[in-house]
């Protein structure tokens, strides 16, 4: 549950950002950029997370560390949402996304290992399935709250 509520915020956060930053004074542009730099910071750090468990092995442990990262970053971006903060804003999107896509692959294999000897289709499917179905619910909710003023 706790991936799919995750899986949720992001895909809700990535669908709405032009909203939200749009209320702050940023234009389309600094949307774009901030999206960029979420995929391509996430992309970073799956090429990073990614040797360091092959080598290690420790899925559980570097799920804990990037989870509550993830939930740091999340905190310091609702204090940061301001007008005239973009570089932080890039930051901090750019630290989300390399925290939040290596958390996908790390979540798979972890819920697999917990729920054996259940096919891993049917335990990965689950928790698409529940994420992607918080996603829109999350969506609805976001362009409600993210309203201009």
């Amino acid at each position: 549950i706790g991936f799919s509520v995750g899986l949720a915020y992001f895909n809700s956060l990535v669908t709405v950002l032009g909203q939200q930053v749009e209320i702050l004074g940023y234009n389309d542009d600094a949307a774009g950029a901030y999206g960029a730099l979420i995929l391509g910071c996430g992309l970073l750090g799956c090429a990073v997370v990614g040797p360091i468990m092959d080598i290690t092995h420790r899925y559980r442990t570097m799920l804990r560390i990037l989870a509550i990262l993830f939930a740091i970053n999340v905190m310091a971006l609702c204090f940061c949402l301001r007008p005239n903060k973009a570089i932080i804003l890039g930051v901090l999107f750019g630290t989300l996304g390399s925290l939040v896509l290596p958390l996908l692959p790390l979540s798979f294999e972890c819920a697999v290992e917990c729920t054996y000897p259940v096919p891993e289709s049917i335990t990965n499917g689950f928790m698409l399935s529940l994420g992607n179905t918080l996603s829109i619910a999350s969506t609805f909710l976001w362009q409600v709250v993210v309203k201009p003023l």
